[in-house]
Order: structure tokens, then sequence, then C-alpha cells
């Protein structure tokens, strides 16, 4: 919704800014130059002009571990509870105590590493030795639901990679910032758009005013009808 408004307040912006008839009508209505330079400044914001994003020095390999844990996690915690949860709820509250699930990013890395450790705990903890007998039950459950040994030893690998490069973890804080600046001027523009788009659609008629803006479509040319009854070739 928001990126829609994006677009449809660089039409708005663009049509002001080019038709003397269209500006004209909208600032007889409020829409001064500093209304103008309002919105453009909003999109200028949400488009994060100015600011060039810095060049990752993070390990290409890294990269594409994190993304893969981030892409597989949430499927690998949906088998998991599929396949424990009915005869295993013990071994699964345990696994995914503390609300652990699927996340985004640097959370994801270590939500499969943690998830990992305690199915480690299973295998071997000595302090699980009363459960250690449907421990190893439950373990073999996942493994029909394509969660292997294998599987697991790729993910631990991927874990593994991932955590090697320390800045990869971390979450700058200007990136941070910088995100939820360009959120808040899109939510700003939204306002904006809304205001102006409602303006024009109350005060300007003519339809090729209203597609220039943005807020109607060309109508697609009539397909051509055919005769009922064709005329006989020839004979």
């Amino acid at each position: 919704m928001l990126e829609d408004t994006f677009l449809g307040a660089v039409s708005v912006l663009r049509a002001t800014g080019t038709n003397k008839t269209l500006y004209r009508i909208l600032s007889s209505h409020g829409f001064t130059p500093e209304q103008q330079q309002r919105g453009w400044g909003f999109v200028l914001t949400a488009s994060n002009y100015g600011k060039p994003l810095a060049e990752s020095s993070i390990d290409k390999r890294v990269r594409d571990a994190m993304v893969e844990l981030d892409s597989s996690d949430e499927r690998f915690f949906a088998l998991l509870q599929a396949a424990w949860r009915r005869d295993f709820p013990d071994q699964l509250e345990f696994v995914l105590q503390g609300e652990l699930g699927p996340s985004t990013g640097a959370s994801a890395v270590v939500g499969m590493a943690t998830a990992l450790a305690r199915i480690k705990q299973l295998q071997s903890s000595a302090e699980r030795k009363k459960t250690h007998k449907q421990d190893q039950a439950a373990l073999a459950k996942p493994a029909t639901k394509g969660i292997t040994s294998q599987e697991l030893d790729r993910f631990a690998s991927l874990v593994e990679l991932a955590q090697s490069t320390p800045e990869a973890m971390e979450t700058p804080s200007d990136d941070a910032a910088a995100n939820a600046e360009r959120a808040n001027a899109l939510l700003e523009l939204h306002g904006w758009y809304t205001e102006w788009a409602d303006t024009a659609r109350a005060v300007i008629t003519r339809r090729d005013h209203l597609i220039s803006l943005g807020l109607a479509k060309r109508k697609k040319p009539a397909k051509p009808t055919e005769p009922e009854n064709p005329p006989a070739p020839p004979k």
C-alpha cells in the first residue's frame, strides 16, 4: 500500500510540475510551492536520495550462509513442531523454550544455532539422563519430515560459517535509523498524497488531467463488433 502511495505521489508531483493548468487549479485549493516541496522532500527521503548504501565488507560465503538460514528457519521450525507436537511435547518445549522460532537476519542465525544446540543436548546431555530413552525416540521423528541428521549437520555448518564473522551478526544502528527515517517518510508521504489526491478528484473534472495525475486510467479501445449474420461467401 505504501509503495503504491510512493508511485502515486510521484505522478502527482510530476504532473503539477510540468502542467501549468493542473498546477493553477490545485494552487487555488491550497497547493502552494511549499506543499510541492514538502511532497518532493518525502519522496527523496523515502528513496534514500543522496545517501548511497555502504558496500558490505562481509565475505560472500558468510552472507550466503545467513541468507540460507534466514530462508530455511521457518520451514525448519514448522517441521519440527509437526514431528514432535503430538508424540513428544516435552522435547518440543525444551527446544523451543523462550519462544524460540523463525526470525530474520542475524536473529535467524542465532535462533537456528540455539535450536541445534538444544537438539544436541537431547542427543547426549548428562542432564537429561532420566529422559534419554524418550529423547532418542524423539530425535528419530524429524527425519520422517525431512530434517535428517545430514540436514542438521548442514545447518550446523551454515551457522558456524555465519558466526565466523562477528560484524555479520551485528545490526548497525545507523542502518536501523535510516530504515526508520525512510519508513516515517513513507507514512508522511501517504498522508500528503491522500490529501492532494482527494482534492484533485474533487476539483478536476477532465479525464485526461486525472490520467496525468495518475488518478484515472485510459479506457481500453472497444473491440469491433462482428455482424450477427455475416454475409455468405460468394458461390
